[in-house]
């Protein structure tokens, strides 16, 4: 937003963003990354503060996860700007109406735990869950598609209690029944006498999909220790769900 407010109002500003698995709770920092981004750093101080150098990449640079952790991560991609790095989108639609129950027995939760799991690549068993609203993509297709952004939902979401919360996990479900988590977000659904339609946001990561794998959607009530459970859920019904996932291939 910062980025977006800047250009917005400063057209001339000298202003780039760099993404990478780094610096947070499952970052992996791998020093091949952390050296990329010590050059555009050194690159940037040098031409604006002291004049040495050419002028550096303006734009958009990211570096997407990959796993296991010894895996290299790949060269950085490139786009003039955040709205342009995304080329392509992966949608599903999804009518029919599920509900999320009031709790539900979590087996992701702990391996996912951003501060004592084990880490960005960890697995859990890809069986869906009693008690969420789960969707599934087809198989991916030969060649894959790479995530590239915030994998976004919009729904029509009817949830009766004014304190209920969906905690929601993208996971890439391998061939041999195993998941891995992509992203992950809370969101505080909007109360009403029925159904509102209703669009939120997944936190972004960069991801490649390799083919055979399938890309899942998970809702749950809660996300534990990640989020806390909010007081007072209540049972949330979803319906006319779209999921859309920004990637860089083209369509």
């Amino acid at each position: 937003r910062f980025y977006n407010r800047a250009r917005t109002e400063h057209p001339g500003a000298d202003i780039s963003l760099f993404f990478m698995d780094y610096g947070h709770m499952r970052g992996q920092s791998k020093p091949a990354d952390v050296a990329i981004l010590g050059q555009r750093q050194d690159a940037w101080f040098a031409h604006y503060l002291t004049g040495e150098g050419a002028k550096p990449f303006e734009g958009v640079e990211a570096i997407r996860q990959t796993c296991p952790n010894s895996a290299p991560s790949g060269a950085p991609v490139t786009a003039p700007n955040w709205a342009e790095i995304a080329a392509g989108e992966v949608r599903l639609n999804a009518a029919e109406a599920k509900t999320i129950a009031q709790a539900v027995v979590d087996v992701g939760g702990t391996a996912f735990d951003p501060v004592a799991g084990p880490g960005a690549c960890a697995s859990t068993s890809g069986d869906d869950q009693v008690g969420t609203a789960t969707y599934r993509l087809p198989e991916v297709p030969a060649g894959g598609y790479t995530l590239m952004g915030s994998p976004t939902l919009v729904a029509e979401i009817d949830s009766p209690g004014p304190h209920s919360q969906i905690a929601a996990r993208l996971l890439d479900v391998a061939p041999d029944g195993q998941q891995t988590l992509v992203a992950r977000g809370l969101w505080r659904p909007q109360p009403g006498g029925g159904p509102t339609r209703q669009v939120f946001q997944l936190h972004p990561n960069g991801w490649r999909f390799e083919e055979g794998h399938v890309p899942k959607l998970e809702l749950l009530p809660a996300d534990v220790p990640y989020g806390r459970v909010t007081n007072l859920q209540a049972p949330v019904t979803i319906s006319n769900a779209e999921l859309r996932l920004p990637v860089l291939e083209q369509p």
